[in-house]
């Protein structure tokens, strides 16, 4: 506001403003809200300094980012592509912001599911990093998590293995061992292995990945809830299903601590139910009767009461 009246609307200040405002709305969710302050920044820093400029391809980076939190891919595709362009053209290719812009078509080309155009864009920010960076830097080890994440999606397990194992090996040595991104790798390397098969190797990386977690965020945490999901998964792939109701239970726990959204909880119910047919042989209209006990917590909140029982019913449904 002082800024647009001292300086009016076409100054890059003013534009430094807006992007800030951008981000600001971004990190609070706000994504709409965010994409108009971003929007107002690329057309002040287009008109005063040209198409070609390092701001520019900021301003082109942070809508691509709010694009994608919106779920609008192919929108952030076209950004991505003119980002990386006048980064190219402004720096050169050897260079730590054109390697995050093919790291950021990597990302959207994933989503899209084409894998083999993701797979080569990431080898190329790879490429630059390793060059640029050195091996043991934080950025190569995330190139490194993302070729592991598309060769799993492309059901290439031993390189998806290889390329998780680098990037834990580089986030262990510069971190250390109690790192959201060390537990990450833990947790992919984990799903590598489930995918392999190899339950023993998933079990014991998934613990890692759980006590790192539990560490940093403290018991009730997102992630520490799908630490416990995927945990419960194993168990009753390999049989044990008193441990993975256990697991399943703790899941949903935390889930109904943290989540306000009336289908948070869906999956662990599902996940809860099948494993209480494994272990106990209860007919769906059993499982709806298990549903209704746990769901029986006394409450004054008339708005929670409501959304459980339509979590139950939508429960029931799946069996």
């Amino acid at each position: 506001m002082i800024r647009k009246k001292i300086l009016g609307e076409e100054h890059a200040d003013v534009a430094a403003s807006y992007n800030n405002l951008g981000i600001v709305y971004q990190d609070l969710g706000q994504y709409n809200e965010a994409k108009e302050y971003h929007e107002k920044a690329l057309m002040i820093r287009k008109k005063i300094l040209g198409e070609e400029h390092a701001d520019v391809a900021g301003s082109y980076n942070n809508l691509v980012n709010v694009y994608q939190d919106l779920g609008k891919d192919n929108e952030a595709k076209e950004y991505h592509e003119k980002a990386l362009i006048f980064r190219k053209k402004i720096f050169g290719e050897e260079d730590a912001d054109v390697a995050i812009s093919y790291n950021n078509l990597g990302v959207v080309y994933r989503n899209l599911g084409q894998y083999n155009e993701a797979k080569e864009y990431h080898e190329k920010a790879l490429i630059i990093r390793k060059k640029t960076l050195g091996e043991e830097h934080a950025d190569v080890a995330a190139s490194y998590n993302n070729l592991g994440t598309v060769y799993q999606d492309l059901g290439q397990y031993s390189e998806a293995k290889e390329y998780h194992e680098k990037a834990l090996m580089i986030r262990k040595k510069i971190f250390g061992e109690e790192d959201a991104d060390v537990a990450i790798s833990y947790n992919n390397l984990g799903i590598v292995y489930r995918n392999l098969g190899q339950y023993n190797e998933v079990k014991e990386y998934y613990e890692k990945a759980v006590i790192i977690r539990k560490q940093i965020f403290g018991e009730e945490h997102a992630d520490v809830a799908i630490s416990y999901n995927s945990l419960g998964v194993v168990y009753r792939n390999i049989g044990q299903y008193n441990e993975a109701k256990e697991y399943y239970e703790n899941a949903l726990i935390i889930r109904e601590k943290i989540f306000d959204e009336e289908n948070a909880d869906i999956a662990s119910f599902s996940n809860l139910g099948s494993v209480y047919q494994d272990v106990e042989q209860v007919s769906g209209e059993e499982l709806c009767q298990v549903s209704a006990n746990y769901c029986n917590l006394e409450t004054d909140n008339d708005n929670y009461v409501r959304q459980r029982n339509q979590r139950r019913t939508k429960f029931c449904v799946l069996f």
